[in-house]
């Protein structure tokens, strides 16, 4: 599995959803989650790819594709 299959699947379960329905285009809050969806899903981001993900990225990514391609970069 990847990085961006596996951010989906952790964003699913963050969001209490079917993977198959997590759209990697829109940000967490257009599928129904909050800040507290995005700093679990960050925190399991970090867990896995033992990365630290600054502030300053999260607020330039919007969408879990955008993350993806900062893991690519940096983990």
């Amino acid at each position: 599995m990847n990085i961006y299959d596996e951010l989906i699947e952790i964003a699913a379960a963050v969001l209490k959803k079917p993977a198959d329905t997590v759209l990697p285009d829109r940000s967490i809050e257009e599928q129904g989650g909050d800040s507290l969806d995005i700093v679990e899903i960050l925190l399991q981001v970090e867990d896995r790819y033992g990365v630290y993900v600054p502030d300053s990225a999260v607020v330039e990514m919007r969408t879990l594709a955008e993350l993806s391609a900062w893991l690519e970069e940096n983990a």
